[in-house]
């Protein structure tokens, strides 16, 4: 009499996980230039341009400005723009400096101190 010995044996095999990547074609990053990048005002204040020239006609652009001395217009847009800025009187004794950016494109922004007249 012969004898037949089995031996269950339990293999676990992990689930192939079969993932698809849809991607869609995206053109290249926008990217925005500024001119002038820099402004500079007298202690009257006033006014000046900037021109926003932007890589693509689609490309959306936001201004940011923390300051309350300089005003901009418009603070938002697509493609190539030109940006109105007012920049308010300054009447302390020290020139402001400040930035305004469109989309982290910075333009640099002063403002003199008023000329002292008279004296001993």
């Amino acid at each position: 009499m012969q004898l037949h010995f089995f031996r269950a044996v339990r293999l676990t095999i992990p689930a192939v996980i079969m993932a698809a990547v849809i991607g869609y074609a995206q053109g290249p990053a926008c990217t925005f230039a500024v001119s002038p990048q820099q402004l500079g005002f007298d202690a009257s204040g006033g006014s000046a341009e900037i021109k926003v020239t932007a890589s693509a006609p689609d490309c959306s652009f936001t201004v940011k400005n923390g300051y309350r001395w300089i005003a901009v217009s418009p603070t938002q847009g697509k493609g190539s723009d030109t940006l109105s800025i007012s920049v308010a009187p300054n009447a302390s004794r020290l020139p402001h400096m400040g930035s305004v950016s469109v989309d982290g494109t910075e333009v640099l922004i002063t403002i003199y101190a008023p000329k002292i007249t008279g004296g001993p």
